[in-house]
């Protein structure tokens, strides 16, 4: 499928297509009629004639020869003019029609072409791309890095198309406790990442760059992303990218992040393997959830701290064996109890904090201590003899900073291990809460309360107004 281009050279086919939308917002009994097409310019201005249905229609040589007769007959207002944006995609390379129904309007005797509204031709499916595109930005009006309204939406440049990348149309994008901490000025994008915030997204691939050959335009896709995720359009890299089966815009955008972590972390570094036992911190939380899910499907025994006696009945149905609230129990002096002292193989932790040395104290012999987040910082006064004789491994790791050869490595693995549970609905993420972009600060305000269960996930819809 070809991706559209501007168009000057086939008014005439187009004719119709604004006749369609003529009918639906003005007069239906007038008809548009083109005139003195050899005198468009290379501001891409014509005009056209507007005339009553029952007219006889004039032929090639009234349009030539007959424009000042016509300019007399007729009162100013039946003439109309259209003003295209040279840099607009407003007209379909493909059928030359007219991209999108509600991208035009008639006002003061003036076609107004919204191409911010264009999002593919009625007829084939073109899809077109405008100059620029609404993301979320930084901004700096009399704020401070930890307001909620520390981001407002901004026009941006589309990205550019690096080879074995391909532009994805965003109409999800997940929100994660990494984009706080980026909003926060803790947690800075690698230097060769888009500034602005998102890492996970799902969405529809509207054109490949070079060499890109593993999708096609139109495919449905969930992906992990650098940065760049809370936009309107954003760049993927074909091999990190995962088709979004079964799944809606909403439920995708939601996978990339955690599948990702949790894989990387649990299974290929803490090599957790069926019939260990593993301890997850936040067990309703986006990695959490997630973990749970995994773990169960593998046949683990799983062990999970929660706050409240709502998130303790979620965990418990997703598949977790023993749930510990935190407000009500130690987890340090519960778990050698649920274990008769043996302690667990396989810890996961998002916490930190005074959790780290609580962990040392439950785990195993030879058990393995993963870190992938420390909402509560670093550990103070850390006593290690336990890590020493018990022999563990405390290690951990970030998804952001990775190359793109070692995500695909694990987008690899997840297509063959992870894939089959989705498509049969084993594996499905929580949704917590569904915000429009522009009210992300809304959603950053949800996140950090804590008060969740699952995921918070952006609809990118710039068409839908606020209520």
């Amino acid at each position: 499928m070809k991706i559209a281009e501007p168009l000057v050279d086939k008014w005439l086919p187009i004719l119709a297509q604004l006749n369609l939308q003529l009918k639906t917002l003005q007069e239906p009994i007038w008809q548009l009629v083109l005139v003195e097409p050899e005198l468009v310019d290379s501001g891409r201005r014509f005009m056209l004639f507007r005339q009553k249905l029952d007219e006889k229609p004039l032929n090639k040589g009234h349009v030539k020869t007959g424009l000042n007769a016509r300019k007399q007959l007729y009162p100013q207002d039946s003439w109309f003019h259209i003003q295209l944006d040279k840099e607009s995609c407003i007209l379909c390379s493909a059928c030359a029609k007219v991209c999108d129904e509600g991208a035009i309007t008639i006002e003061d005797n003036r076609f107004i072409i919204d191409e911010k509204r264009c999002t593919g031709c009625m007829n084939c499916q073109v899809v077109c791309f405008p100059k620029s595109i609404k993301v979320v930005e930084q901004i700096a009006k009399n704020s401070t890095p930890t307001h909620y309204h520390y981001y407002e939406l901004e026009n941006s440049p589309l990205p550019s198309l690096p080879p074995h990348y391909m532009l994805v149309k965003v109409n999800a994008a997940g929100v994660n406790r990494p984009d706080i901490f980026q909003r926060q000025g803790s947690y800075p994008p690698p230097a060769d990442a888009s500034p602005i915030l998102g890492l996970e997204i799902a969405g529809e691939v509207v054109k490949l760059g070079e060499h890109c050959t593993k999708w096609a335009i139109g495919d449905r896709v969930c992906a992990l992303v650098a940065g760049g995720g809370y936009a309107e359009y954003c760049l993927v890299h074909e091999d990190i990218a995962l088709p979004s089966q079964g799944l809606s815009d909403i439920e995708a955008a939601a996978l990339s992040e955690n599948l990702f972590t949790v894989w990387a972390n649990l299974f290929q570094l803490g090599q957790l393997k069926a019939g260990e036992s593993v301890l997850i911190h936040g067990g309703t939380s986006g990695i959490g959830s997630m973990a749970i899910m995994l773990a169960h499907n593998l046949g683990c025994e799983i062990y999970t701290t929660v706050g409240s006696k709502e998130k303790a009945e979620v965990a418990q149905k997703l598949g977790a064996n023993h749930v510990i609230n935190y407000r009500e129990k130690d987890f340090a002096t519960e778990i050698p109890v649920l274990t008769q002292g043996k302690g667990v193989d396989v810890i996961l932790d998002i916490i930190g904090g005074d959790y780290v040395e609580k962990n040392y104290q439950v785990a195993a012999k030879f058990g393995r201590v993963i870190q992938v987040g420390m909402m509560k910082g670093a550990p103070k006064n850390l006593n290690m003899m336990p890590l020493m004789l018990k022999r563990l491994i405390h290690t951990g790791s970030t998804m952001r900073s990775r190359t793109p050869e070692e995500k695909t490595h694990i987008a690899q693995e997840l297509k063959q291990q992870v894939w089959p549970l989705i498509i049969k609905g084993q594996i499905k993420p929580i949704i917590n809460a569904v915000f429009s972009l522009q009210e992300v600060a809304k959603a950053h305000q949800l996140m950090e309360s804590g008060d969740l269960i699952g995921k918070v996930v952006l609809e990118i819809d710039m068409n839908k107004s606020l209520v």
